[in-house]
């Protein structure tokens, strides 16, 4: 036996899962479209979107150094 064990209908809940997420995305790409209509119409400059890297890196804030 493999490591993988599928329940029965998992396999249909992946494909959905996956098609629901595909939609999702689809529509994300379609309101910042229109984010950045509306925003041009506007006359706000505009900012790039991120591209699919949503990882947020923090870093240390530059405190001055005690006495």
């Amino acid at each position: 036996m493999s490591g993988e064990s599928h329940r029965p209908g998992q396999c249909q809940r992946e494909k959905k899962l996956m098609l629901e997420n595909a939609k999702l995305k689809n529509d994300i790409d379609d309101l910042k479209k229109q984010l950045l209509e509306k925003e041009k119409k506007r006359g706000v400059l505009a900012v790039p979107m991120p591209s699919g890297d949503n990882s947020v890196e923090c870093s240390k804030p530059n405190l001055p150094n005690p006495l």
